[in-house]
């Protein structure tokens, strides 16, 4: 909630106010709750499914499978950032923000 609360009110969390960005929607504004949501929820789809599918046993096929939600899926999500149009993740380009450095 916290980084949703504040993309959505200000466009910025405590660590983009230390390096100087903003979130803003690809038109320039303010993302709102709708966007700050979006921003959210697609990195943690990996944590959220992974997790439900947790078996508990290592050697578990369905285990593996959670395993690499886990931890495949943000990085995917965030290491799009690198090589993305104008630097932009999925969770950007899925909420219609960017991040923009302040001047």
């Amino acid at each position: 909630l916290y980084t949703v609360g504040f993309v959505a009110a200000t466009g910025r969390t405590l660590g983009k106010v230390l390096v100087g960005t903003r979130v803003v929607t690809v038109s320039g504004r303010r993302p709102g709750v709708g966007a700050a949501v979006v921003r959210w929820i697609v990195p943690s789809l990996g944590l959220v499914v992974g997790t439900a599918l947790t078996t508990g046993d290592p050697t578990d096929t369905v285990e593996v499978i959670a395993a690499v939600l886990v931890i495949g899926v943000p990085v995917i999500v965030y290491g799009s950032v690198l090589i993305g149009e104008r630097n932009r993740g999925w969770h950007d380009i899925v909420a219609r923000t960017c991040v923009v450095h302040e001047r």
